[in-house]
C-alpha cells in the first residue's frame, strides 16, 4: 500500500457512512472522535491483507479490570453476500445485545447489488430495517489502483464499503409514519473508456415533485500517468450547478502524493491542505491536514498523524494529533502483531493528557481461522432459480421467517420454513424483489429477478 492514511482507514473511512472526500474536516473529526475507543468503528482496525472473523472492544475501569464495549461479527453467506453484526454493551448486568446488522449482496462478478442496514428495536424485540441501497453494476471494467485519499473521492456519503464498480446506486429509508422504504438519494458514475472514474453526481429525491433534483458534482481529472489531477466540487443551486471548490493534487518524484489544496471557488481564498511525507516508498510518515484561518491569513494545523512501521512495513504505531478551534487532542495506537500475520492481534489505545500517557482501550482482531468466538448468522441458505418465472425453491433452516418483499418494502408474501426445501409461487411482476430469512436475531437477504 503506498501512504499511511490507507492504514488510516482503520479509524475513519472504511465502513463509515458519512465521509465527504472533499472535507478534511470532517476526516480530523471522524478521528478524534476515537479517542477513547467508546463508538469506535471496530472494524475499521483491519490493516490491508487482514480478514478477521471478529473485532472486540475492551475498555479498561482500571489496568486489571475492564468491560467489553462492543463486539462485531464477520460472517459470508456463500459467495453471494456477507454480513456485519455489532454487538452492543448496553446495561450494567454486562449483557451485550445486537445493534444492528449490515448485509451486502454481490452478484457472480462480485460487483454488490443490494446493501442493506438493520437495527435491532429493544421495544419490540425485532430487527427493523433501516436503510437498502440497489446498486446497478458497471458492466465494463473498472482501474480500481487508486490511492486512499483517492477513495475518499470515490466513496458515497450515504452508505458504506469500498463500492465503486456501479452506474448508478439508490438508497431507501423508512417513511416514518408507514415505514415504507423511500427513495432517498441517488448516484451516479462516469467512466473513461479504460474505467476510471472521471463524474460523481449526487441527487436528491423530492416526493412532492416526484421526481430526482441534482445536488451534488464532481468531476476528476486524471495526470498522463494515470493519478487523480484535479477535482471539482460543483452544488446545485436549483438553475445550475455553481463550482464551489477545488482540489488540485501534486505528486513527489516516487509518484506518490504529496499535497492536496483545496480552494473555495465562491471567495476565492484557500480553503483545506494535505501535506505527506514518506520514509520510503511504501509508507508514509505523516500526514497533515490544515484549514485556513482567515482571520490570521494563515494556514491551520487541525491533524497530524504520524506512523511507525515494522520491518515487514506493517503499521506499528499511530500517533494522532487532533486541534479544533483550539481544542487540542492527543491519542495513540499500538498495533500487536502474532508472527508474520497481517492481521493484528490486538490494538491498544492510549490517549494524552496533562502530560501524561494513559492507557483507554484494546481491540481483539480474531483471525478467520477461530470459528468459535461467536455465531449468530443464519447458516447459508439457497434460492433457485433466479431469475425466475413461476416459483422459487428455498433451501433454510426450519423455523426460519421467509419474506418477500418490493424494494420499496411492500410485503409480497411472509411465512415460515417448515421443511427443508420448500417452495413458493411468485405473483407476476416482471421486477425485483428482496427475498428475507430472518430470526430474532439474524437477517439475510437476496434480490430476486422476477420475468413474468
Amino acid at each position: 500500500m503506498k501512504n499511511l492514511i490507507l492504514y488510516c482507514s482503520c479509524v475513519f473511512l472504511i465502513y463509515s457512512n458519512e465521509v465527504n472526500g472533499q472535507n478534511l474536516i470532517q476526516i480530523a473529526e471522524k478521528l478524534s472522535s476515537q479517542k477513547f475507543g467508546s463508538g469506535t468503528r471496530l472494524n475499521d482496525f483491519r490493516t490491508p491483507g487482514c480478514d478477521p472473523d471478529s473485532i472486540i472492544f475492551y475498555g479498561f475501569i482500571s489496568p486489571e479490570d475492564s468491560v467489553v464495549g462492543i463486539r462485531r461479527i464477520f460472517r459470508k453467506y456463500g459467495n453471494l453476500s456477507t454480513a456485519v453484526y455489532e454487538y452492543e454493551f448496553v446495561d450494567t448486568s454486562g449483557i451485550i445485545k445486537l445493534g444492528s446488522i449490515d448485509s451486502t449482496v454481490y452478484d457472480n462478478s462480485g460487483r454488490p447489488i443490494l446493501n442493506e442496514v438493520w437495527l435491532f428495536n429493544y421495544d419490540s424485540s425485532r430487527l427493523i430495517l433501516d436503510e437498502r441501497t440497489i446498486f446497478y453494476p458497471h458492466e465494463g471494467s473498472i482501474n480500481k489502483d487508486y490511492s486512499f485519499l483517492e477513495h475518499l473521492v470515490n466513496e458515497l456519503n450515504f452508505y458504506e464499503g469500498d463500492f465503486v464498480d456501479f452506474d448508478s446506486a439508490i438508497v431507501y429509508r423508512p417513511e416514518f409514519s408507514t415505514g415504507i422504504m423511500k427513495p432517498r438519494n441517488k448516484i451516479v458514475h462516469s467512466y473513461t473508456p479504460e474505467g476510471r472514474l472521471t463524474a460523481i453526481n449526487e441527487f436528491n429525491y423530492f416526493e412532492f415533485s416526484m421526481a430526482w433534483s441534482p445536488w451534488t458534482k464532481r468531476d476528476v481529472s486524471f495526470t498522463a500517468s494515470g493519478r487523480i489531477n484535479k477535482i471539482e466540487q460543483s452544488s446545485w443551486d436549483g438553475v445550475d450547478y455553481i463550482l464551489s471548490s477545488t482540489s488540485v493534487y501534486t505528486y513527489d518524484s516516487n509518484d506518490s502524493l504529496q499535497t492536496i489544496l483545496s480552494t473555495n471557488n465562491l471567495s476565492g481564498s484557500p480553503q483545506e491542505k494535505l501535506e505527506m511525507t514518506y520514509n520510503n516508498l511504501h509508507n508514509a510518515s505523516t500526514a497533515v491536514a490544515y484549514t485556513w484561518d482567515e482571520t490570521m491569513n494563515d494556514w491551520t494545523e487541525v491533524l497530524r498523524l504520524s506512523g511507525d512501521f515494522d520491518d515487514l512495513s506493517r503499521l506499528s504505531i499511530l500517533d494522532l494529533e487532533f486541534n479544533f478551534f483550539g481544542d487540542s487532542e492527543t491519542s495513540q495506537y499500538v498495533y500487536k502483531y502474532n508472527g508474520d500475520a497481517s492481521c493484528p492481534q490486538y490494538v491498544d489505545v492510549y490517549y494524552f493528557e496533562d502530560g501524561e500517557w494513559f492507557f483507554s482501550s484494546r481491540i481483539y482482531l480474531y483471525p478467520s481461522t477461530i470459528t468459535s468466538v461467536h455465531n449468530p448468522a443464519i447458516p447459508d441458505w439457497k434460492a433457485y432459480p433466479n431469475p425466475v418465472n413461476e416459483g422459487i425453491w428455498i433451501e433454510a433452516p426450519i423455523g426460519s421467517e421467509v419474506q418477500i418483499s418490493s424494494i420499496q418494502g411492500k410485503i409480497i408474501y411472509k411465512g415460515m420454513i417448515n421443511s427443508e426445501k420448500e417452495y413458493l409461487r411468485l405473483p407476476p411482476s416482471n421486477t425485483l424483489v428482496i427475498l428475507t430469512i430472518k430470526n430474532e436475531s439474524s437477517i439475510s437477504s437476496r434480490i430476486i429477478s422476477v420475468n413474468k
